[in-house]
């Protein structure tokens, strides 16, 4: 990362994401995420998300026109996130 762009708010103002329209219980709405990645990186900058759980963070940064790296441990999740993100990128899928 570069540097800040500036001082990110005390609050945000944004709908929660509804239980019957999550994919992972603790998802963050991608309007939240949007705003949070405009304060904190660059268009062209990577981000990476060691937590992905839905994917919600990845789909904000392409959304901007950044690159991201995603990185989820349950197969469940992987697969919900690739329907996701299905036709928005190109993206790889790493299983061990």
């Amino acid at each position: 990362m570069s540097g800040c762009k500036g001082m990110l708010p005390t609050a945000f103002d944004v709908q929660i994401v509804s239980k019957k329209e999550r994919i992972h219980q603790s998802e963050m709405p991608i309007s939240l995420c949007e705003q949070i990645l405009d304060y904190v990186t660059y268009e062209g900058e990577v981000v990476l998300d060691s937590f992905a759980g839905s994917g919600v963070v990845g789909e904000a940064a392409l959304m901007m026109k950044r690159s991201c790296i995603l990185i989820e441990i349950l197969k469940e999740n992987v697969e919900k996130i690739k329907q996701r993100l299905e036709g928005k990128i190109w993206f790889q899928t790493v299983m061990g």
